[in-house]
């Protein structure tokens, strides 16, 4: 009995009890296959996807965006990086990543700064695992941006090591 209490005490199990399966951060997750390479990807149900997004960067947001003829469920970030340099560098990261998972978003500059990452697996046209996986991978990608839009959104911590 006191060899139970200590244990819970120090944070350990109890004798017969099952601990907890430790699931990993998105970030630490393998990549599924995707359908081009030989994978079955399986479009997330929306309370798993939101579920996924309380992980993220708060930055990031499930939304919708025209894809052909239909309207797809995208995940989304966009940030004013602080010059053309830097949301060129951040693009590049992010385009470095993307080809080492074998899984790519569609990523756009515009106004010469504003960056925006739209991500969804394309073979299937909705939200799935591999996104939010490389979504956390993508906000440990360094991000220099602007002063304003930081200050403006205090909540955006991907890519400055916080």
């Amino acid at each position: 009995m006191k060899a139970n209490a200590a244990a819970a005490a120090a944070g350990g199990a109890a004798a017969g009890a099952t601990p907890a399966a430790k699931v990993p951060k998105l970030s630490e997750q393998a990549m599924a296959p995707c359908a081009s390479c030989g994978g079955s990807p399986v479009a997330l149900p929306e309370a798993e996807a939101a579920s996924k997004l309380a992980q993220l960067c708060p930055s990031w947001s499930v939304g919708v965006s025209q894809g052909g003829e239909s309207q797809l469920a995208v995940l989304r970030r966009s940030f004013v990086a602080k010059n053309f340099a830097s949301a060129l560098a951040a693009l590049n990261a992010y385009g470095a990543v993307a080809e080492e998972q074998g899984h790519h978003p569609d990523l756009h500059l515009t106004s010469y700064r504003t960056v925006t990452i739209e991500l969804y697996t394309h073979s299937i046209d909705s939200l799935s695992q591999n996104d939010f996986i490389l979504a956390a991978l993508l906000d440990k990608c360094p991000v220099v941006y602007s002063p304003k839009w930081q200050k403006e959104n205090p909540s955006a911590t991907a890519g400055t090591g916080k």
